[in-house]
C-alpha cells in the first residue's frame, strides 16, 4: 500500500511539473506573440505617420500636430512659429547626379535640421525638398530666427553626396509666428514668406508681417 501510494504521489508530483512547465511555456509563447503584435502595431503606426525616406514627420502628421499645438497656444495664450524651408538649387543636384543622389541629399538635410531642435520640437516633410519646423512657446519672432540660423550654418558645412563631389547646401527659410485659428493660415504665411526669401537670392530668411505682406530678412 505505501508503495503504490508513494508511486501515485510521485506520478502526480510528475504530472504538475510537467504541466507548470507546458503552461510557463505557453505564457512565454503568449507573451512573445503579444511583444511581437505590439512592435509591429508602433512600425505601422510610425510608417502612417512618417516619410519613408527621411523619418521625419510627414504631411499627415504634420498637421494633425500643428493643430493642437495651436489649440495649446490659445489656451496658454503662448506664441507659436512656423519655419517653412525649401532647398536652393536642389532641382540642379537631381538633374545633374540623379534621383538616387538627390535622396541622399533630403536623408542628409534631415539629419541636420533634427539636430538642431530639441526633442519636443516637431519637424517634417511636406514633400519634394520642402521641410517644416514647429515651434511652440516661443518668446518672439528672433526665437525662431536663430534655429534657423541654426540650420544654416548646418548646411553650409560640406557633404559627400557622390564620390566624386561635396556639396554645400542652402535653404530659403519663411518663419510665421502667430496663434490663428486654422493651421492653414499659419502655413500659408510661412509659405509667403518663403517665396520672399527664395526672390532675395540663396539662404535668406524672412519673418513674414501682415502689416506689410513680408518682413525682415537675413
Amino acid at each position: 500500500i505505501f508503495l503504490s501510494t508513494g508511486v501515485m504521489v510521485s506520478w502526480f508530483a510528475e504530472s504538475h511539473r510537467r504541466a507548470n512547465v507546458r503552461l510557463r511555456e505557453h505564457n512565454e509563447d503568449l507573451e512573445r506573440w503579444v511583444a511581437q503584435r505590439r512592435a509591429l502595431e508602433e512600425q505601422l503606426k510610425h510608417q502612417a505617420s512618417h516619410d519613408h525616406l527621411t523619418g521625419l514627420h510627414n504631411q499627415a502628421s504634420f498637421y494633425e500636430h500643428l493643430s493642437r499645438a495651436l489649440s495649446r497656444a490659445r489656451r496658454q495664450e503662448s506664441m507659436l512659429a512656423l519655419l517653412f524651408i525649401d532647398l536652393d538649387d536642389f532641382k540642379l543636384v537631381n538633374d545633374s547626379l540623379g534621383h538616387q543622389e538627390g535622396d541622399r541629399v533630403l536623408r542628409e538635410v534631415a539629419e541636420r535640421l533634427k539636430g538642431c531642435l530639441r526633442e519636443e520640437e516637431m519637424a517634417a516633410r511636406l514633400g519634394g525638398d520642402e521641410f517644416v519646423v514647429v515651434l511652440e512657446d516661443v518668446a518672439d519672432a528672433s526665437t525662431a530666427a536663430r534655429v534657423a540660423e541654426r540650420f544654416q550654418e548646418q548646411l553650409r558645412a560640406p557633404s559627400d553626396v557622390h564620390d566624386m563631389y561635396r556639396l554645400c547646401a542652402s535653404a530659403s527659410i519663411g518663419i510665421a509666428v502667430d496663434a490663428p485659428e486654422l493651421p492653414q493660415q499659419l502655413v500659408h504665411a510661412a509659405d509667403l514668406a518663403m517665396y520672399e526669401a527664395k526672390g532675395m537670392g540663396k539662404g535668406c530668411i524672412v519673418i513674414f508681417d501682415a502689416n506689410t505682406t513680408m518682413g525682415s530678412a537675413s
